[in-house]
């Protein structure tokens, strides 16, 4: 009589699939009992959403944030006409901006500041035509 070759045996490591590329219990199937998990990652308006998945024997985090430089807002500082705008970009899946200081060096244009609108209301703090922003504020003194 010939001879056969001994069939492969598989001895079970677990009652279920790992994610691992491994027939971990046996049933001729790999990784199929594998949970895919959502997932969050990133903060505030830069969030994203994914899932942990298993992908080739291991585990993958498909979760993306908002991309790094994508404009998700903007700050404001200073007042009237020395008022200044930065954007707040996303990096690294959280909310950044620079620094928002107000300008500096723009003339002023007749516009008063501390104005409210009703009866025996008065207007304080000018600010004039002669007058400069200074870190976001109008105030007297020299232009540069």
């Amino acid at each position: 009589p010939e001879q056969q070759e001994p069939l492969e045996t598989c001895v079970p490591t677990s009652a279920q699939d790992l994610c691992d590329g491994i027939d971990n219990d046996c049933d001729g199937e790999i990784d199929e009992d594998h949970v895919r998990t959502p997932v969050s990652c990133g903060s505030g308006r830069c969030a994203g959403a994914g899932f942990l998945e298993c992908t080739a024997g291991s585990v993958v985090n498909t979760c993306e944030s908002v991309a790094d430089h994508a404009v998700v807002g903007s700050v404001s500082c200073g007042e009237l006409e020395c008022a200044n705008t930065v954007n707040v970009v996303c990096r690294a899946g959280a909310e950044f901006h620079e620094p928002c200081i107000g300008l500096s060096g723009v003339p002023c244009n007749d516009r008063a500041r501390g104005c409210t609108e009703g009866p025996g209301e008065s207007c304080f703090n000018l600010c004039t035509t002669e007058d400069v922003c200074m870190v976001g504020v109008c105030s007297s003194g020299p232009r540069h």
